[in-house]
């Protein structure tokens, strides 16, 4: 079975927007100052360094020996600009 994305990121990546969005329109509408939505952003943004980057690369080495294992080939986009 082929997974293009692991079931707990897609999750993660939209609660890092929502939540980076919430932040930013807070500070912008003074409810929080910029330096706690500093902080705020950090701790986000650690959380998708250290957790949802990770499983995003885990998840494509995942695809690339399940698409080698069953023989398929896929090409970056850079190479594709030069095929026939």
């Amino acid at each position: 079975m082929i997974y293009v994305l692991q079931r707990s990121t897609a999750p993660r990546i939209r609660r890092f927007y929502s939540r980076a969005d919430f932040v930013i329109n807070a500070a912008i509408n003074r409810k929080i100052s910029a330096k706690q939505a500093s902080i705020e952003l950090a701790k986000i943004t650690n959380l998708i360094k250290t957790q949802t980057l990770p499983a995003l690369k885990n998840s494509a080495k995942q695809l690339k020996m399940e698409l080698q294992q069953n023989d398929i080939s896929v090409g970056s986009l850079k190479e594709l600009k030069n095929a026939n």
